[in-house]
């Protein structure tokens, strides 16, 4: 038992370490896209605002993760050793809160697609508008649910142990009981995230088959950088959250088997995980576009202007007419 003990206790270290490393990454790569998003803006073109909420949300998550790693790693020490209890708390408390939120922006950015490829004439900006409202009470009442959850469990309800011997935030948010809350919304965006997903994944298997049977050659290469951009976001989330998650709680269920105590601080490393993939994927493949002033980057959005570069090119009424009419 004392060699896992010593293994789990460098795993911590160096899983802490590789998230700030990540985190670093992430914020550079997700501040690339949303500069290239702004400069479309102020090219009075439209963008995605869906994707910016994803993108801040990311950063948010990030930005306010700094003091929590910063005290993790640097109160880290290889032999025994107590942890301060208020400080672990409560320097996690903000970026968990933001966390929490990345699965409801990952829904609404899947859902809002879904829209626009199943109606993409009667989905208009009207609509969208709507479905960003939406989006945007979900989000910050999600945050803000879960960050009041922590604020009364840690000043009300319970009171935080002044010295701990917990490695990961999630083990001093049970002390406080303000796990069980923070889960179970985890755990239910990411129940919607999958069927969302499912639900998605048919649709642009559907709208590529309907293009390659009626019109192959148009827009190929740009379909491909479409339906990469829109899945991306639901797979990341389904591999380094929501899947995680649930392979935890069955391990707590079944067979009474605490994963931090064996896998470290493996939430807040996938997490970043998942923000390097998706930050570094969405610089490359939109950055190309950027570039040039007469193209126009949106994930879900219908272009004021048309370009032979636009991701999820809408094509026009005749054309559209012509492909549902051909046998």
């Amino acid at each position: 038992m004392s060699s896992n003990i010593g293994y789990v206790k460098f795993l911590i270290i160096t899983e802490y370490v590789l998230t700030a490393i990540n985190n670093v990454a992430s914020f550079v790569f997700f501040i690339r896209v949303l500069r290239g998003q702004m400069r479309n803006y102020r090219q009075n073109q439209q963008v995605s605002h869906f994707l910016i909420l994803y993108l801040i949300a990311w950063m948010a998550t990030i930005g306010s993760s700094v003091p929590f790693l910063a005290f993790m790693i640097g109160d880290w020490r290889p032999h025994d050793k107590l942890r301060n209890g208020p400080a672990m708390f409560w320097t996690g408390v903000l970026t968990h809160s933001c966390a929490a939120s990345i699965p409801v922006t990952v829904f609404f950015l899947s859902v809002n697609r879904i829209l626009f490829i199943t109606y993409p004439v009667t989905f208009s900006e009207r609509h969208q508008r709507i479905v960003l409202i939406a989006a945007i009470i979900c989000i910050f009442g999600c945050a803000g649910v879960n960050f009041l959850n922590f604020v009364a469990s840690g000043f009300l309800f319970s009171s935080v142990p002044i010295e701990t011997d917990c490695q990961v935030f999630a083990c001093i948010a049970d002390k406080t009981g303000s796990l069980t809350l923070y889960t179970e919304t985890k755990f239910v965006s990411g129940g919607f995230n999958f069927v969302a997903g499912l639900l998605l994944l048919y649709k642009v298997w559907q709208l590529r088959a309907n293009q390659q049977q009626h019109n192959p050659d148009r827009g190929s290469e740009a379909g491909k950088k479409a339906n990469f951009i829109a899945v991306l976001a639901i797979v990341t989330e389904f591999s380094f959250n929501f899947l995680p998650q649930f392979i935890v709680f069955l391990l707590s269920a079944f067979w009474h088997i605490s994963a931090p105590t064996y896998a470290g601080p493996y939430n807040v490393f996938f997490t970043s995980v998942d923000s390097l993939i998706s930050s570094s994927t969405y610089a490359k493949v939109l950055q190309p576009i950027s570039k040039s002033p007469s193209s126009t980057v949106t994930v879900d959005n219908v272009p004021k202007r048309q370009s032979t570069q636009q991701l999820f090119i809408k094509p026009p009424d005749s054309e559209r007419d012509r492909s549902h009419s051909t046998p």
